[in-house]
């Protein structure tokens, strides 16, 4: 799933079968992304969780001044959005199918969303070439050329011939191990073919080591079985064990002091 860190103004993402989360995103995705999803108290960004220790409020002079202070910040972010939305402006890159920030104040281009904007955006623009996008400024790659080995005596064929031999014998060999490992299933839902490593019991939809199982080659399909759901089932089943948790929650109970009241108005507005 793909989150929104308020406090450092920053997406990330989050491992629905792991509980883990990351700033990048995850290789498997390719140019593809996933749906922003919805803010979520028990899926925390990789941000180091500070905590805040509650200040007791004297008087009620006190928690009027704290509860202004706060709608101060507020606005004052709104404030920052506002004119940060009339600095930038995003547009979209056609080669690296990736949108991108034009500051028309400074006439640079970044990829990553300014973090005075916060949870919202920049309008989008149309396109244009007096604006390019930061793959215009970055300095191209080295191409690697794979010089052709040249074969000097007999003696050196033979060696070259053994290391080729010996990749391939290796290659069979994990090939076999992963036929004991490895489970390739059909998920009828979506239609997408998916790898069960049966050692840990995790089910994954790209293809397990692909220094083996390279180009075409792929591991035969297996039989379906439901011990080995696939990672759409096992994030339905996640999510449908949420909602029931959700359910049966107990309501909190009303406050019995000012003091308490204060403190949960506070825990409400830092989440």
């Amino acid at each position: 799933e793909k989150l929104y860190d308020d406090e450092s103004g920053k997406y990330y993402y989050w491992n629905t079968m792991t509980d883990e989360a990351q700033w990048t995103k995850p290789r498997t995705l390719g140019s593809d992304d996933v749906p922003l999803g919805l803010a979520d108290e028990t899926k925390p960004s990789p941000r180091p969780e500070v905590k805040h220790t509650p200040r007791p409020i004297h008087s009620e002079e006190e928690a009027v001044l704290r509860i202004q202070n706060m709608f101060r910040g507020w606005k004052a972010r709104k404030r920052v959005r506002g004119i940060a939305k009339t600095v930038y402006e995003k547009l979209y890159d056609d080669e690296s199918a990736r949108d991108y920030y034009w500051n028309k104040t400074t006439g640079e281009a970044q990829w990553s969303k300014p973090k005075t904007l916060y949870w919202e955006d920049a309008p989008m623009a149309p396109p244009d070439t007096a604006k390019p996008s930061p793959r215009a400024h970055s300095k191209p790659k080295r191409l690697v050329s794979h010089t052709p080995r040249i074969v000097q005596d007999p003696e050196d064929a033979a060696e070259f011939i053994q290391c080729m031999f010996r990749g391939w014998a290796a290659r069979r060999v994990a090939y076999a191990k992963m036929l004991f490992v490895y489970d390739k299933l059909l998920d009828d839902e979506s239609g997408m073919f998916y790898y069960f490593n049966n050692r840990i019991g995790e089910a994954e939809w790209v293809k397990p080591l692909p220094h083996v199982l390279f180009g075409d080659n792929d591991l035969p399909l297996a039989q379906p079985d439901a011990a080995k759901p696939s990672p759409r089932e096992v994030e339905e089943a996640a999510a449908a064990a949420s909602t029931e948790a959700a359910a049966e929650a107990t309501p909190a109970e009303a406050p019995k002091t000012d003091d308490e009241a204060a403190m949960r108005i506070q825990c409400m507005y830092r989440c």
